[in-house]
């Protein structure tokens, strides 16, 4: 009998500590701004209600250095209502979340985001709606400004329906999603971007503002992938602008699957009061590039990237005042790497927009330097897609008529004879009047009437037909924010 006690009590003793296991796996329920205020920094917390916060959770280790929350935040459908961004430092997930109202910074090097102002370690973020204005002097963007070097990070399935706004005057990078990245790893998927993106100095991305660090070389370990995500809303910077990412350096991009429907713009610099800067000739200062998917890798040696862009689709209409334009890609620079000669693959891609620019423009991909000569050795460029829209000059332009170029690809000034993959379909709407154009290298300038049988000139019907056949073109099925089943019990901490 008292065997039989012991046995019984045992087992009681062993489902009782099961049941406190399995209670403390459940997230902490968070019901005021008060209870937010106090979570620990590796928590595991669940929304169950609307709060408000007015002040930045900060987080400092043993010898007082900032870390990043590190824990997991569920807002399970719930509304966060911010007056200043949510969390100083992110290092952990944040999911089903929906934020609203406004945020501001007025700092020259002062990020500016609702959810977070900065990311390490390893990020997550996963069904994140946006709807709060963010206004800035610096970086900023609609979920969080800035994931550090060495990160890895995933941004899924969210959405900013909130204003992007620069009033800076210093250079400054901003997005709809995430303005930058230095490093390693960022996988952006099924994120949608319907806010206004506006910088007076800087550049401009509707999803995100620009990817990689200043390292001086091309790292293919440095990569970001974007995939299946739209922007809707319209951009304007003042230097490099794209509908999907503005610029990327050092690494690798990949971008499939993607759509731009905004309308995008990049001008000239402009100071403080709005007015533009004038350099001491009377012309308006500073270089542009706009694009529709993406806007340019870096212009200088060192910062070289591998760009590989599929099946993404450009309905907006480009216009860089100043310099170049394109409907996919407007400037991509390859660079002589030792062994590795990185490329640019902008392959099955369709243009419906209207083009114009200051001097290089084109419906797919407005300028590479692929002729380069490198101890003969010689890069990829794949061009690949079709071509719905027109090329134009831009209205506002003030370069000479004769430095804009309305070229299928525009080129380095090289010695070395092109060497392309095309596989291009235009409409006829098109009035390109070259092939190739090089400012300074008349051996690599081809009219029109030279066209290649890789590139061909279609009606309008023929080219819509050549999109068709294409196969699965631009964003996939629904995508950005999707509201969590109605919200339990606050009571009930499952789940």
């Amino acid at each position: 009998m008292r065997k039989l006690i012991a046995i019984l009590l045992g087992a009681v003793m062993m489902l009782s500590l099961a049941v406190v296991g399995v209670s403390a796996a459940d997230p902490e329920i968070i019901t005021t701004a008060e209870q937010f205020a106090a979570i620990t920094v590796d928590g595991n917390y669940k929304l169950g209600a609307d709060i408000a916060v007015a002040t930045t959770l900060v987080f400092k280790d043993a010898e007082d250095k900032e870390v990043g929350f590190s824990g997991t935040l569920d807002g399970a459908g719930y509304k966060i209502t911010v007056s200043a961004p949510i969390f100083s430092r992110l290092s952990g997930t944040v999911k089903n979340l929906v934020i609203e109202g406004a945020v501001s910074a007025t700092g020259t090097s002062e990020h500016c985001a609702p959810l977070a102002l900065r990311g390490s370690g390893t990020v997550v973020l996963d069904n994140i709606l946006n709807k709060a204005t963010v206004t800035t002097a610096y970086r900023g963007a609609g979920i969080i400004s800035q994931i550090d070097n060495g990160s890895t990070a995933t941004i899924k399935n969210c959405t900013n329906e909130g204003k992007v706004i620069n009033t800076g005057e210093a250079s400054s990078m901003i997005g709809g999603i995430i303005a930058y990245q230095q490093g390693n790893t960022l996988d952006l998927s099924n994120c949608v971007n319907h806010g206004e993106i506006t910088s007076a100095y800087g550049l401009a991305g509707g999803v995100m503002g620009r990817f990689g660090g200043d390292d001086g070389k091309y790292n293919p370990e440095k990569t970001v992938t974007i995939t299946n995500c739209l922007n809707d809303g319209a951009v304007t910077g003042s230097s490099q602008v794209g509908g999907i990412l503005a610029h990327g350096r050092s690494s690798l991009v990949t971008i499939s699957n993607c759509t731009n429907k905004g309308k995008i713009l990049s001008t000239y610099r402009k100071d403080g009061t709005g007015a533009y800067v004038l350099n001491s000739s009377g012309n308006k200062q500073g270089t542009s590039d706009a694009s529709g998917i993406f806007g340019s890798t870096a212009g200088s040696d060192g910062h070289y990237c591998v760009v590989i862009i599929s099946k993404c689709v450009n309905e907006g209409d480009v216009t860089s005042d100043n310099a170049r334009a394109s409907g996919i890609c407007s400037y991509v620079w390859c660079g002589n790497q030792g062994d590795n000669y990185p490329h640019a693959e902008v392959t099955d891609c369709v243009n419906k927009g209207n083009i114009a620019g200051g001097s290089f423009v084109s419906q797919i991909v407005t300028y590479t330097n692929d002729t380069k000569d490198m101890g003969g050795a010689k890069q990829s460029t794949k061009i690949g897609g079709v071509g719905l829209g027109t090329v134009s000059r831009a209205a506002d332009t003030l370069r000479d008529a004769e430095k804009t170029y309305l070229s299928i690809v525009g080129v380095s000034s090289a010695t070395t004879a092109l060497n392309y993959d095309f596989n291009l379909v235009l409409s006829n709407t098109d009035k390109s009047t070259w092939v190739s154009y090089s400012e300074n290298t008349e051996g690599n300038r081809h009219a029109i009437s030279e066209l290649p049988d890789t590139i061909k000139i279609v009606t309008p019907e023929e080219a819509q037909t050549a999109a068709r056949a294409l196969g699965a073109i631009g964003v996939q099925g629904s995508v950005g924010y999707k509201a969590p089943a109605a919200p339990g019990d606050p009571s009930q901490p499952t789940g």
